[in-house]
């Protein structure tokens, strides 16, 4: 049988328009992982072994999914909870933005600042001990939960400045050494992240945000 190119023609269309349209799905799956990664905000922990380093997340959460916090003044992002992290091991942890772009470290033996916080202990969600850190100057804070304590165990009285001691050194080197640790999310100051918010935030987000920030800054108010 002897075909005319006429005859091919409708199969060259098709296929044409399906080759378009898988290039163009695929460059929109590219364009979403790429913004995906921009907008990452993850908990990291180093694994030092003989060979290299590894590299676990220990939580993650996406900044397009904040929202403004009790405070309005901040911007405030759920993180859904990765590998384990013991509580000796906090001191390897380091909040990563962007797609592993350090922004806070948990070590307070680096020096150059690294681990310059101050925390607390916040009460209690169910048998989890709520501790809030705070990063100098004053820019991020990062609420963690304490797992493996006793239900009886009451802190000491510590220099807040010290709580990355207190939690590593005292609880869990010296007294209870199965205590983990959960990133539950991270709080950054809107003024310090305000072009970051214009950038990332697609516009309908972007006026729900400032929306519910006008409403709890109105409340405050009231």
């Amino acid at each position: 049988t002897i075909f005319n190119m006429s005859d091919l023609l409708p199969l060259i269309a098709v296929t044409l328009k399906d080759k378009v349209a898988i290039d163009a799905q695929n460059e929109i799956e590219k364009l979403r992982n790429e913004i995906k990664l921009l907008t990452a905000v993850e908990i990291i922990h180093a694994i030092e072994n003989d060979d290299n380093n590894q590299v676990v997340v220990c939580a993650s959460g996406s900044f397009t999914d904040g929202k403004p916090g009790g405070n309005p003044n901040l911007w405030e992002v759920d993180l859904e909870p990765g590998a384990t992290c013991r509580l000796s091991d906090l001191r390897k942890c380091q909040l990563c933005v962007g797609g592993g772009f350090p922004s806070v470290s948990f070590n307070d033996e680096g020096g150059n600042g690294e681990g310059d916080c101050t925390g607390w202990f916040e009460g209690r969600d169910g048998r989890k001990r709520i501790v809030n850190v705070c990063f100098a100057p004053h820019t991020t804070w990062v609420e963690l939960s304490i797992n493996g304590l006793p239900e009886e165990y009451v802190e000491d009285e510590f220099d807040p400045a010290d709580i990355i001691e207190y939690l590593v050194d005292h609880i869990a080197a010296s007294l209870f050494p199965e205590t983990t640790v959960e990133f539950r999310h991270v709080a950054f100051v809107s003024g310090h992240i305000h072009g970051a918010l214009k950038r990332l935030l697609p516009p309908q987000r972007r006026d729900e945000a400032l929306a519910e920030h006008r409403e709890l800054h109105n409340s405050e108010q009231s």
